[in-house]
């Protein structure tokens, strides 16, 4: 599935082997990741990563591509935001929908699991 930091750094059009923006891209992967939990979808506690090594594993298939995008746009709105006010309304309605959806697949695996 490959690792959370090298594909969101990829989603950014980041070389992996570039470091400079690691701890500004994983400060922001951890707090979008911390946001995903409250949707209701990946692991209880939340994944926490420090470096290229922590992967997608624990995200179900159904979820996955989402929660990958869900990642991406949150640490590129918060990383590297556009000049537009246009792009970045853009980008902030596009988080909304995930978070909804998300949030419905969450709730979702919740009943499933009474």
């Amino acid at each position: 599935m490959g690792s959370i930091l090298t594909s969101t750094k990829k989603m950014l059009g980041i070389p992996a082997a570039e470091t400079s923006f690691d701890i500004d891209i994983i400060t922001n992967i951890n707090a979008a990741l911390i946001f995903v939990n409250l949707l209701g979808v990946g692991p209880d506690p939340s994944i926490f990563i420090t470096n290229e090594t922590t992967d997608w594993t624990e995200f179900d298939q159904e979820v996955l591509g989402a929660v990958q995008t869900y990642v991406y746009l949150q640490v590129r709105l918060w990383f590297d935001p556009p000049q537009t006010s246009f792009t970045i309304s853009a980008i902030e309605n596009q988080i909304q929908a995930l978070s909804w959806k998300l949030n419905v697949i969450g709730d979702k695996e919740v009943i499933v699991d009474e």
